[in-house]
């Protein structure tokens, strides 16, 4: 299709076959016998014209062709990517619970008094730059343990787990509020990593914070 197209309309054969039928049928009806003086004149008057807008028309059209050829490739690509992308995004697998030994021994650890203590300041900076200040916020404070880290760095990475949060994590978190400037604060906190958790303005923020045996930890809890 393509070559005969080609021949047709960008080379001129087309024009080239209309000038013989025409001159054939003068020849035949009028009797004219300077075929070849009818053949120049129709030529050089109407029919090379005629075959060079023919040639730049078939020309613009091939391109159009082609180019049109290259889109349908290119959505055909798109869509197989895609199709592809969509059978190997397997969803994320549940994180497996936390040991029994683990939890005994965070048991263990919370029941010791610790010296330590957390203090900070909660607050959240939006897109214009405003400081909104987490005054009276919810805080909530729990180990960060191999299973709670696992959870908050897919939490951190947007996914979505398909399980929920082990319940005896909850036996283990700390609760209290930031006052009227946003300060909060734990006391007896024992020596460890934990994660600090609030909102503001229905934004959730959340920390990882190490507290050293018998020190204050000071931390700003910001999505800055």
């Amino acid at each position: 299709m393509k070559s005969w197209f080609y021949g047709l309309c960008v080379r001129g054969d087309g024009a080239q076959v209309l000038l013989e039928i025409i001159c054939g049928m003068m020849k035949r009806k009028f009797c004219f016998r300077g075929s070849r003086m009818c053949r120049y004149i129709i030529s050089r008057t109407v029919f090379k014209p005629l075959r060079s807008a023919v040639m730049v028309l078939g020309t613009i059209t091939l391109h159009c062709m082609e180019f049109s050829m290259a889109v349908r490739l290119m959505t055909a690509a798109w869509l197989a990517l895609t199709l592809v992308g969509c059978t190997t995004n397997t969803p994320p697998k549940p994180i497996s619970p936390m040991p029994e030994a683990e939890y005994a021994q965070l048991v263990m650890a919370q029941t010791t008094a610790g010296v330590g203590s957390i203090s900070g300041k909660l607050y959240f900076t939006d897109r214009r730059g405003r400081v909104i200040q987490g005054n009276n916020s919810n805080m909530l404070m729990w180990p960060a343990t191999p299973y709670t880290e696992k959870r908050q760095q897919a939490d951190w990475a947007g996914i979505r787990l398909p399980d929920r949060m082990d319940p005896r994590i909850d036996q283990l978190t700390r609760r209290t509020f930031s006052n009227n400037s946003g300060e909060f604060r734990f006391d007896a906190v024992p020596a460890g990593a934990y994660f600090i958790w609030s909102y503001v303005d229905m934004n959730s923020i959340v920390r990882r914070v190490v507290v050293q045996e018998g020190q204050q930890t000071t931390v700003f809890l910001t999505n800055d």
